[in-house]
Order: C-alpha cells, then structure tokens, then sequence
C-alpha cells in the first residue's frame, strides 16, 4: 500500500469524525439546557391566560402595546388548532402549517417546544445534503454544517419554543436541494416547487417568493431551454400553500376567502416595509441594530463576530463566481449567489431583525466555504 495514501485515508477519517463529533455535541449540549422543558407536560392555562390580552398585543395594536412572546403566541394557535380553531381565525396573519407540526408534537408528545430541537436536527441534516452538492464534498459540508450549528440566531430556535424559522428554514433548504439536482437534470423540478410551497405555507410567503425570483432569474440566465417547463410547474407551489389551509375549508371557508387572506397576511406585513438599505450592513458589520418602531440604533445581542466574515467572504464569492461564469459549465453556485443577492435587496425595503437572517445564512455560508476550500485547494 502506498504509504501517503494511507496517511491520507487516516487523516480524512480523523477529520471526518472530529466534525460529526463536534457538531452532534454542540446540538446535545444545546438541547441539554432545555431537555426540562422538552419534557415538560403541555399546559394549555400557561398560554388560555393571555387570550384575553391579545387585542392588546403588538399583534393588534401599533403603539403601547402588550408585548406577548412569538412562541407563545405560536403554542396557543397549535393547541387552538388541534381543537378545530379555524386556522385564519386566529394567528391568521402567518400560513398555518408551521402551527399544524407544533399541534402534532402537542398530540403526540403532549409537549409544544420539540419543534425546536427537531427541526433544527432536520435543517442541519438538509443543509449537509445542499452542501455536499455545491461545494462537492461531503467533508467540506460537514465543516460547513458543524460551523452554522454554532450560529446563535439557530440555536435560539432551540430555546424559544416554539418558533416558525427553523420550520421554514428546513423547506427552504430541500426546496434548494431538489432544485439543484433538477438543475443538473437527474430529476423533475416538482419536488422542488412543493417544497417552496411548504416555505410559503410556513411564513409570510413574500420569503418564497424572493426565492422564486431568484430561480426565475437563474432559469432565463443559464437554462433558458427550460424556461417553459420551469413555468409550467410554478403554479404547484401556489396550490401547496392552499391544500394547507384544509382545515378552513373543512369549516366552511371558501377559496375565495383564503385567496382574500393571503391579501390581508402581505397588508399586516407591509407595515414592517421602508427603505434602508444600509440596515442590513450595519447589522452585519458594526453590530448596529435599527431599531425602527423605536427610532433608534443599538446592538443586537444576537449579533456573532462571524456575520462581517461571512458577509465579506460572501461578496468576494460572488465577484468570483460571475467573474469566471462563461469558463464553468456548473452554474450551481450561480443560483446560490442569486439567492443571497436577490434576499438581500429584499431586506432592503423592510425592518432588519436578527432572525430575519436565517433564511439566507445558509447562502452565506456556501458562498463563504467556496472561497475558504478554493483558498485551502490552492
């Protein structure tokens, strides 16, 4: 046996199983903090006592409201569901299925926080698959992934339970996966539109239709030969978003209305639009927060020395990859690029907060290990 061969197989096996360590470790020593309130008993008083106060919530009211906690707000309307509450009855602002997963642990584990731990396992587990697929090592993805794991922001999803962004984060990473392996023509792009439909029936739909533009634009760019079929198939993440709201149809609401809610759900969230596009780079890089409905600036304190690295690394990949896109046949890191571009000017016409980053993190952090392996390789 060559003796460098065998050094070199040992070595990656030692890599390999220091990161798989790593990054199970840093999952259970975060979930370790919690695992009383996983195993708590769900206690619908804890959450019945705040019903009352909702009408003057921040959820109602713009000034001098009654500041109510998102993931109680969010354990209310799983319990409430699971009752056969109409889901655009109460916590109608947001699309249900994000909801139905906390009314599922609530049924089967009689505990409304595993969404938390759950779902932040399957985000790193999608995020291995997507990693592996563009910067083409399994290695490399699981250095990647062991190092996102440690992003506070994702860990949070983990403490305050239950929340929506690891639910929709985990769509939006297979709905990226299946669209890259589409993309290389090994298979249809259906399972990649249902995908963006759960992102849009987890939150606010305006996060899938960004993500959608930004395939859009990657399909007219690079694969204009399937812009038809890329069109065709549009309209399944549509009907994935109203096949959610089963339960409002079961109750008598007709499309029509749930059509009409999607309207009010943009009109609550417009409210949160203005433009500032300095915002986001203020956040990233000098850890300077704007505060818009309190007309001030301060840090975040969920704010990692990471964020300016990964946002100069980002945007060095992106010159780098359009720099030398008439030389590469793999367009792959093209679309990553458009996604992180395309969430970017988004979050220019809105108020930045911390968790508002998740959704393009993981894009990120692709854009960021391409320069960090290209470098290494080198």
């Amino acid at each position: 046996m060559n003796p460098l061969k065998f050094i070199t197989r040992h070595y990656v096996i030692i890599i390999i199983t220091f990161f798989f360590i790593l990054l199970i470790a840093n999952f259970i020593y975060v979930a370790s903090k919690q695992w009383q309130v996983y195993i708590r008993p769900f206690y619908p008083k804890r959450y019945l006592v705040l019903k009352g106060l909702f009408d003057q919530s921040q959820y109602v009211k713009a000034y001098s409201p009654i500041i109510i906690p998102d993931e109680y707000y969010y354990a209310l309307a799983g319990w409430n569901y699971l009752h056969s509450q109409d889901p655009i009855l109460f916590n109608g602002e947001q699309p249900p299925l994000g909801k139905y997963f906390v009314s599922l642990t609530i049924s089967l584990f009689n505990n409304e926080t595993l969404t938390g731990p759950i779902f932040n396992l399957l985000s790193l587990l999608a995020l291995f698959l997507l990693g592996s697929l563009v910067l083409q090592s399994k290695i490399w993805s699981l250095v990647m992934t062991s190092a996102f794991s440690f992003e506070k922001i994702f860990q949070v999803q983990m403490i305050y339970m239950p929340l929506l962004d690891n639910i929709q984060l985990f769509f939006i990473l297979l709905s990226f996966y299946f669209f890259l392996i589409w993309w290389r023509g090994k298979l249809s792009i259906l399972p990649a539109f249902i995908f963006l439909g759960l992102v849009a029936s987890v939150k606010f739909w305006i996060t899938a239709f960004v993500i959608y533009l930004a395939w859009l634009l990657a399909v007219f760019l690079y694969k204009a030969k399937s812009k038809l079929i890329f069109l065709i198939y549009t309209p399944v993440s549509l009907l994935v978003l109203l096949i959610s709201y089963i339960p409002s149809y079961i109750q008598g609401d007709s499309f029509r209305r749930i059509l009409g809610v999607q309207k009010y759900i943009y009109v609550y969230h417009s409210g949160k639009f203005h433009f500032d596009p300095l915002a986001f780079f203020d956040l990233l890089l000098f850890n300077r927060w704007h505060v818009t409905w309190e007309n001030t600036i301060k840090p975040s304190v969920d704010f990692q020395i990471t964020w300016p690295i990964l946002l100069i690394l980002s945007i060095f990949a992106i010159y780098k990859i359009f720099k030398k896109q008439k030389r590469s046949k793999d367009k792959k890191l093209n679309v990553i690029a458009l996604w992180f571009v395309m969430y970017v000017a988004f979050l220019f016409f809105g108020t930045i907060l911390a968790r508002y980053l998740i959704p393009v993190l993981p894009a990120m952090y692709l854009l960021s290990f391409y320069i960090i392996k290209d470098f290494v390789k080198k």
